[in-house]
């Protein structure tokens, strides 16, 4: 049942964010997603940059910044009837699990770069809070460039996948930047709590709909 709900999920993932449906709208700082489905503060990063698109299946966010900051939100919808299905925990889990291994590393990450791997994931928290805390290393996938050779800098994104509504969400945050270099090979759990600690504040800063 487990592979059913992935290969299920994996299908409705396939959607192909260069068709664009309509884009989101910034107000009151604030951006809401053009599916009327969440809206989450716009971080305060420097030189703040908002870069969307969607289909009616789904879509993403990227938020940029100056020094290299980049926070984003991906969200798909959930085939129709699975959302009773996500109630069940182990269910749950391998889902979120697949919509990182099976769609954002071959589908997002692995497109920036072929040599994209997922280097830490753990489920965390219970009930209505579960998801999974992964960190991605994007090697020259960075939005900040190396001075002397002109070339863009590794990304280690950390991320958080979860359910809300009709939807799952990723959310994802950049821990390289112009004021820190990060060694995915090398994360402490120190370093692993704050970058989940980030992520679960922005979600808790989200609503719903």
């Amino acid at each position: 049942m487990r592979a059913g709900l992935a290969l299920a999920l994996v299908a409705v993932l396939a959607f192909a964010p260069a068709c664009l449906a309509g884009q989101g709208r910034v107000a009151d700082g604030k951006y809401y997603g053009p599916l009327d489905n969440f809206v989450v503060p716009l971080p305060k990063l420097v030189g703040l940059r908002v870069q969307d698109e969607s289909d009616p299946s789904g879509g993403m966010v990227a938020f940029h910044g100056d020094l290299g900051g980049n926070r984003g939100v991906t969200y798909v919808r959930l085939p129709e009837g699975m959302g009773a299905a996500m109630s069940d925990a182990a269910r749950r889990d391998a889902t979120y699990r697949s919509f990182v291994h099976d769609y954002a590393l071959p589908s997002l990450f692995r497109r920036a770069s072929l040599q994209a791997k997922i280097v830490w994931e753990e489920p965390v928290n219970q009930g209505a809070e579960r998801a999974l805390f992964a960190v991605v290393d994007i090697p020259g996938a960075s939005t900040l460039l190396d001075a002397k050779t002109n070339k863009r800098l590794d990304s280690v994104r950390a991320l958080l996948v979860f359910q809300r509504r009709d939807f799952i969400y990723m959310l994802s945050d950049e821990l390289n930047s112009a004021l820190e270099s990060v060694d995915p090979a090398a994360l402490g759990n120190e370093r692993l709590l704050a970058a989940r600690v980030a992520l679960e504040a922005m979600r808790a800063e989200m609503s719903f709909r």
